[in-house]
């Protein structure tokens, strides 16, 4: 797989790449201190730093990419340059700062066949450390080219769904319904609008693209007045903490746990209604939804569907930012706990 340099340099996390060339910078000046002056000292000590990040990031950067059967040849020539030109500088640095393998005229050569052999075994474990960085950023990639790739399959369903039916027609005929029944039963006319509004909502969002979500909360208050609006004795608590401003998130993603507790929940239960609250904080979103199970004959059947999908879109634009808890009791209550990292 040939990889992009700059997608390979956008894996690179600079913080702690700072903070390993730190470390082996204190550890090289605690095991092996250099003679001589301050300068002398900080200049030698640049030099090595800077002949190991060379290695390592032509190689993490450039070189490996090259690495399989067809491009073998580039491979060898590319690692041979890099080793070469990582060699130069550690044995100017001898060189020139310390006047080693080199007495007068003469070249001491066991000396610097011994430094070459070290460079070589230092050269070594630097490339497996780029190696093994290399294929980390290289699954990091895969991953987030599998979750765009769902990401496109998801919008392009989604499109093909939105499309099999006009919303010019549909709305068209919405408000023919509210002005003919507005004359004659003005709260048939209000539950019309309420539908109405909340279909317009769900036809606008694109379910890759954040909503406000003062957008949401406003979606689930219509849900919650139309579920009231048509069906007598319905008992719901609905709570929102915290400052709703300012935050984004995925459309529909709440509302699908919100159907599933007045699908499968009892909602005629005074003494436990079906309670929903929403909690932010400056970086979190807390959802819950809890409510008694519809033990009934004629209740309705699970097919899990809406939860599997609500749980995909999760993974995929959520992925490590989400936590989703779902405790349920066998013989009364079920409540979930959503929680969702905005940074």
């Amino acid at each position: 797989m040939t990889v992009k340099k700059q997608n390979i340099f956008s894996e690179i996390n600079f913080k702690s790449h700072i903070i390993i060339w730190t470390i082996i910078t204190v550890f090289l000046q605690i095991i092996d201190p250099f003679d001589g002056s301050f300068i002398k000292q900080f200049v030698a000590m640049g030099l090595m730093i800077s002949a190991y990040m060379i290695a390592y990031y032509s190689q993490y950067l450039f070189t490996l990419k090259y690495l399989s059967r067809k491009k073998i040849a580039k491979f060898s020539l590319f690692t041979i340059i890099v080793f070469l030109i990582y060699l130069t500088i550690i044995l100017s640095n001898f060189r020139f700062l310390f006047n080693q393998f080199i007495i007068g005229d003469k070249v001491d050569f066991n000396l610097l066949i011994d430094i070459s052999f070290t460079c070589l075994f230092v050269f070594c474990i630097i490339s497996i450390m780029a190696y093994g960085s290399y294929q980390n950023a290289l699954s990091k990639l895969k991953i987030k080219e599998s979750y765009e790739n769902e990401k496109i399959v998801l919008n392009k369903e989604l499109g093909f769904y939105k499309n099999q039916f006009n919303p010019h027609i549909t709305f068209n005929f919405l408000n023919y319904c509210y002005s003919f029944v507005n004359q004659k039963s003005p709260e048939t006319a209000d539950v019309i609008e309420t539908y109405s509004e909340m279909l317009r909502y769900t036809i606008h969002c694109k379910p890759d693209e954040t909503v406000p979500l003062t957008d949401e909360v406003d979606y689930l208050s219509k849900f919650i007045s139309l579920k009231k609006q048509l069906t007598k004795g319905v008992f719901v608590q609905f709570d929102v903490k915290g400052d709703l401003e300012q935050k984004h998130i995925l459309p529909r993603i709440l509302i699908t746990f919100v159907e599933n507790a007045f699908k499968h929940g009892d909602t005629h239960c005074q003494e436990n209604p079906i309670c929903i609250v929403l909690e932010t904080t400056i970086n979190e979103i807390i959802f819950k939804v809890s409510n008694k199970k519809n033990t009934s004959k004629n209740k309705p059947i699970s097919t899990g569907i809406g939860q599997l999908n609500v749980k995909n879109q999760l993974e995929l634009f959520y992925k490590d930012k989400h936590e989703l808890a779902i405790t349920e009791d066998n013989t009364e209550f079920y409540s979930i706990t959503l929680k969702i990292n905005l940074n």
